[in-house]
């Protein structure tokens, strides 16, 4: 085990959730210290004066969708879209659990009394017909059908603004685009697709720059570094120089992640546990180097991540548990040699301090 520390130094926590007739409830603590909301599994609790300064817990099994704070401030009150009601404790980390409810449908807005002893709860109280699918998402059918309008398959967006600038082709693919990686001067843009397929844009002209490369099997990541570009397939590892093709190696497991360190040496992330003494127990679903190579950092569906030290073992590691509680931590990127940052499905930003 390395002797690395890691502790969290902000977190960019979403904002609320909205959706179509359904307004949005914010709670606030009676100090007026903080205030609530919620967005999926999660109740998110800002201080108002740095709203970087905030508390992500997750006691929900499914969405959230209110939360209060009683007046006395010592409890909690949230409901979820499955009608289940959760008082839990504000005075302790742990945030214990002290009842549990579920008197109606979905729930809308959560009410304490004054003496902080008795709630009222209001909801649909009535059952609905839904759809939940693989993306993640639950869609309720009510009233006349929506006909789908567009989306946007690859996409570059003003950093400042977060405006969109514009699209990549209509659509730049046939099939769905698995990885992406920007030129070291930001010009072009490589992009990787479930038709085994990869492109390199302009991103001036949103124009492909190069026909496209046939790959061996299904690409899902793509890394490019110093004139190199490795790109990690379900059943292949393909690596390019200067845009050329190089090789491409088979491999028994199914890659899913691949990153290249500063100094050259590419570490891939799968669904086989290459290392027997892996910590992860689960598959990898990201990896990255930092940019001094002493370390690499990987996320898994475990909802751990885990800072690896490998200049004298692949033992050599830091595991921090449930970074991201009850969510799937899609990407990695460090900002400097002890600055990590982690996003996930629960819409959120993490800043770790690695010493």
């Amino acid at each position: 085990m390395a002797n690395v520390k890691i502790y969290n130094k902000s977190i960019f926590a979403t904002v609320p959730k909205t959706e179509r007739a359904r307004s949005v409830v914010l709670g606030a603590d009676p100090k007026g210290k903080t205030f609530l909301y919620t967005n999926g599994k999660n109740v998110i609790m800002r201080d108002v004066a740095n709203p970087l300064n905030c508390e992500i817990v997750t006691k929900h099994s499914c969405n959230a969708r209110v939360a209060k704070y009683s007046p006395s401030g010592f409890y909690i009150a949230s409901g979820d879209e499955r009608g289940k009601v959760i008082i839990w404790d504000t005075t302790q980390e742990e945030h214990i659990i002290k009842n549990e409810f579920q008197p109606v449908g979905c729930i809308n807005d959560i009410a304490w009394d004054f003496e902080s002893k008795r709630i009222a709860v209001a909801g649909d109280g009535r059952e609905k017909i839904c759809a939940a699918s693989e993306d993640k998402s639950v869609v309720f059918y009510e009233g006349p059908p929506f006909k789908f309008s567009k989306t946007c398959q690859a996409c570059i967006f003003d950093g400042k603004s977060g405006d969109l600038i514009g699209e990549f082709g209509s659509p730049a693919h046939d099939g769905g685009i698995y990885g992406l990686s920007f030129s070291p001067d930001s010009r072009q843009v490589l992009t990787v697709s479930g038709d085994k397929t990869a492109k390199i844009w302009d991103v001036e002209t949103k124009s492909v720059v190069r026909d496209s490369i046939k790959l061996d099997s299904q690409p899902r990541s793509v890394e490019h570094r110093n004139g190199f570009t490795v790109i990690a397939c379900i059943n292949h590892v393909v690596v390019f120089e200067d845009r050329q093709k190089k090789f491409a190696q088979a491999v028994p497991y199914e890659p899913i992640s691949v990153s290249i360190s500063p100094s050259g040496d590419v570490a891939i992330g799968g669904e086989k546990m290459i290392f027997s003494s892996s910590p992860h127990t689960a598959r990898a679903t990201t990896i990255k180097w930092a940019p001094n190579s002493r370390y690499f950092a990987t996320a898994s569906l475990d909802n751990s991540i885990i800072v690896w030290e490998p200049s004298d073992s692949i033992n050599n590691y830091t595991k921090l548990k449930g970074a991201h509680a009850l969510a799937t931590i899609t990407r990695l990127l460090w900002i400097d040699n002890n600055t990590l940052l982690s996003c996930a499905d629960d819409s959120c930003i993490k800043t770790w301090s690695i010493e």
